[in-house]
């Protein structure tokens, strides 16, 4: 079972705007490739219990890391729909921490956040702590963390009910089988704003794998690690922080029983969302996201995750087809599919072709409007896939497969199961479908990168072959064979080729979008912009939510926009944002 401390709590009776802070961690690699957004939508209704004549008690939620994060904290939200959530944390009864835990920024992150929210909530209310960091350090947060009251790993997420149920949360009846019609919350980015910027920071330090971060690049890793010592992880921007000495300890897949496990769950597996989970979808109206599994089983060089997500667990297509249908039903349209590697969908029941098999089935079922797949995995994309992506009316021609490199023998000391021959073939054949829209993540400053390695990648780079590159430094993990590795790359010597790649990125970026002026788009509008309300934001209905660019609309040639799907044409590029009108509506 996770951990809960005891400590006496009253629930709170009033009653604020809804409200739930997401902050979306970008130095992130494969499938962890979300920017952060801001956008206002109507609050969540309130329910209330029927054995209660007082409102009901404050929540306020805040979900770090990547777009599976957020589905989880989404099935969260769906459990605890009673509750009435508010953007203050002082405010708050409950205050739920979705954690990420993958590399150091999104630890540096995950903890900061954690005292943040310690120093600025009331005395009696309770703070839990969910996600990746929990299950990582499980018992260095038990620890040294005693402010965290409820303790959460990746496998009981809807379970966060009966935990507060424990600390004298609960409600006369809640049925939690079925879906109900969501209302997006509002959502917010940055939680270091609530902070009290007059308190005296306290000294911050973390996982002892890990070597302070560069103050003036927090996407910078250590040049080494040491697994037995601590190292700081402090915010140097940061009013809040302490020392936390987190030890590393090991951590195994999920079917393992282990420290990470022990007295933490009472599950074997991984939680994966399906559709028998209800949640609350955040931020849009008309956009989902879909799990298709959880788990992994490469074994790239560089990533953590298979050590605390375990082995690939596919869902079925009958449960995705059936979550379709729900959220379909629900007013979503829109839906983005994710998972550790796409690609591999299925094979952990034994079928090559899984995530062709369901690209047929929902072109099938015909009830989605308008759909992506992120996160393919070279070695397990196929022709096959590709034609099935092209060929499907719903999928859109999106590729979103995370490369790391280009050189082979980077490639190999990465150990990503494929050569530059084969990716190049691959993004050939993503090139011939209309309209292609192709994007990929390259890692800086892996160990043994040399100078002619890095220049092969420039080169290619150079090339234009992509719509959209994220760039991240290496980040050494404790556990992982590249965190092993001899010959690790200095700091200076990451950042300085993250500069130069990222000076080819902004030209390109600016030709890109240059190009796009005058051109008829069909495109999906959400709502209000976050730039300003005096535009609306759209965006190319190919183009992935919040990572791919915004269209701000500021004239329309139909009245009453409301979210959904139109052709606009874009009419200006300038300061790095592009405008376009409404045209009509598809």
């Amino acid at each position: 079972m996770p951990t809960i401390h005891s400590k006496s709590s009253t629930p709170k009776t009033n009653v604020p705007k809804s409200n739930i802070s997401k902050s979306l961690d970008s130095g992130a690699l494969d499938s962890h490739t979300s920017d952060s957004h801001t956008s206002d939508s109507p609050a969540l209704d309130s329910q209330m219990s029927e054995s209660s004549q007082q409102t009901n008690p404050k929540l306020h939620l805040i979900s770090l890391g990547c777009t599976k994060n957020l589905v989880d904290s989404e099935v969260m939200l769906g459990r605890l729909q009673e509750y009435e959530l508010t953007p203050h944390i002082a405010q708050a009864d409950i205050i739920i921490i979705n954690t990420c835990g993958f590399i150091q920024s999104a630890k540096q992150e995950s903890i900061q956040t954690i005292l943040n929210a310690a120093k600025q909530k009331s005395k009696n209310a309770i703070l839990v702590v969910s996600g990746c960091l929990s299950e990582r350090y499980q018992k260095e947060l038990e620890e040294q963390m005693p402010e965290i009251d409820i303790l959460i790993g990746v496998r009981d997420y809807d379970k966060i009910d009966t935990f507060l149920a424990q600390k004298g949360f609960a409600f006369a009846t809640s049925a939690h089988t079925t879906k109900t019609k969501n209302t997006p919350a509002h959502i917010s980015t940055n939680l270091s704003t609530n902070a009290n910027n007059d308190r005296k920071a306290q000294g911050a330090h973390i996982l002892q794998s890990l070597q302070p971060p560069n103050p003036q690049n927090l996407k910078t890793p250590p040049n080494s690690t040491t697994p037995q010592n601590l190292k700081s992880l402090q915010n140097p921007q940061s009013p809040i922080s302490r020392n936390i000495a987190i030890k590393n300890f090991s951590t195994t897949n999920s079917s393992a029983t282990n420290s990470t496990t022990k007295n933490f769950s009472t599950n074997n597996k991984v939680f994966l969302a399906t559709e028998s989970d209800k949640r609350v979808i955040t931020g849009s109206s008309i956009h989902a996201y879909i799990k298709l599994s959880e788990g992994c089983n490469q074994s790239c060089s560089f990533c953590s995750i298979p050590s605390f997500k375990g082995k690939l667990q596919s869902r079925s297509i009958e449960s995705i087809l059936k979550e379709i249908e729900l959220l379909s039903a629900q007013g979503f349209r829109d839906f983005s599919f994710i998972a550790q590697d796409s690609s591999s969908y299925l094979r952990d029941f034994g079928l090559k072709d899984g995530l062709s098999a369901l690209i047929k089935a929902i072109d099938s079922q015909n009830i989605a409007k308008n759909a992506r797949i992120h996160y393919l995995y070279p070695s397990t994309t196929s022709p096959k896939l590709i034609e099935s992506i092209i060929d499907s009316p719903i999928i859109q021609n999106y590729f979103d497969m995370p490369i790391q490199h280009i050189s082979d023998s980077m490639l190999k000391r990465m150990k990503r199961g494929g050569g530059k021959k084969d990716i190049l073939q691959l993004i050939a054949l993503m090139k011939q479908a209309p309209n292609a829209f192709l994007r990929s993540t390259f890692i800086i400053g892996h160990p043994g990168e040399s100078e002619r390695e890095f220049e092969e990648l420039c080169d290619f780079v150079r090339e234009g072959l992509f719509h959209q590159l994220n760039l991240f430094a290496f980040s050494s993990e404790e556990g992982t064979l590249a965190d092993m590795m001899e010959d690790k790359i200095p700091a200076k010597t990451t950042n300085a080729r993250l500069n130069t790649l990222n000076k080819i990125l902004k030209a390109q970026n600016k030709s890109q979008n240059t190009a796009l002026k005058g051109q008829i788009l069909e495109v999906i509008l959400e709502g209000k912009s976050a730039i300003s309300e005096f535009f609306y934001s759209a965006r190319d209905r190919k183009w992935g939510v919040e990572i791919d660019g915004e269209i701000l609309i500021n004239d329309t040639h139909i009245s009453n926009l409301t979210p959904g799907f139109y052709q606009a044409q874009i009419t200006d590029y300038k300061q790095n944002l592009l405008f376009g009108t409404i045209l009509k509506s598809l």
